[in-house]
């Protein structure tokens, strides 16, 4: 390896005496052949920023609270109506993220919404993106806790700083007023900075009818969510009961 590849990779690992010593010894031309100790230092940081790599990613879907690693490979578009190949293909590759757009997928109950949602969860973890996913009803109850507990703002600062937010089954029950001003919050703080996914049963032009305990907060959140996303309606028969991807493997 280049000994000037090998100085940035000890730069990159913040191995501060490593490069030091060996500028030093690059520097002295009667010490140990240079090409033999470029090779061994080449193999030895390359394994090492694998093994970061690895390590790194593996923490990023330990922390994503997916219920379900999906490879995007396992989608069937053919399956999925209004999931076309190109169109997956284009959110495989993640645009929406470097854009910070939203996506809101809605569909009947087990056309495979939360399926999809997983499998884009999955690629951005994969793609080293900070993904956190979180089914509606298990986060009303995280939020409710953190305010009995005065960490709300903690927990608030967490939700902001994912690239992706997943918020599976938006609408499954009823949303009261302290539910609607935190998904404002959490809109408001991640708008136009990151991504998230909304996924519901619901059709996006009934979810005014979410917000009957707080119409104003409801416009408003609607009004954001309109100008910064891309809209998925998924149809077809149910998968419910088909066979699904097994356990967490995947990664």
């Amino acid at each position: 390896m280049n000994p000037t590849k090998i100085l940035d990779h000890m730069e990159r690992l913040r191995l501060k005496g490593m490069h030091s010593t060996f500028t030093s010894m690059l520097n002295n031309q009667n010490q140990i052949n240079h090409d033999d100790i470029s090779t061994v230092l080449g193999n030895l940081l390359e394994a090492e920023l694998a093994a970061r790599d690895q390590r790194g990613q593996e923490l990023l879907f330990k922390t994503s609270k997916l219920k379900q690693y999906v490879h995007p490979s396992k989608i069937d578009c053919s399956e999925i109506y209004g999931l076309s190949k190109l169109k997956w293909q284009h959110l495989c590759e993640g645009g929406y993220l470097d854009n910070k757009t939203n996506l809101v997928i809605t569909g009947k109950v087990g056309v495979g919404k939360t399926y999809v949602a997983l499998s884009l969860g999955y690629q951005s973890c994969a793609t080293k993106h900070k993904t956190l996913f979180y089914n509606m009803n298990k986060l009303i109850e995280e939020i409710r806790n953190a305010k009995l507990q005065g960490i709300y703002l903690k927990l608030l600062n967490q939700l902001t700083k994912v690239s992706l937010l997943i918020l599976d089954d938006i609408g499954l029950i009823p949303l009261e007023e302290d539910i609607l001003i935190a998904l404002y919050d959490i809109m408001e703080a991640r708008n136009g900075t990151t991504s998230t996914i909304f996924t519901s049963a619901i059709p996006f032009d009934k979810w005014y009818d979410l917000f009957q305990e707080n119409l104003n907060l409801g416009e408003s959140f609607l009004d954001r969510l309109r100008g910064s996303a891309q809209f998925i309606v998924l149809n077809g028969e149910s998968r419910r009961g088909k066979p699904k991807a097994q356990g967490k493997s995947g990664t």
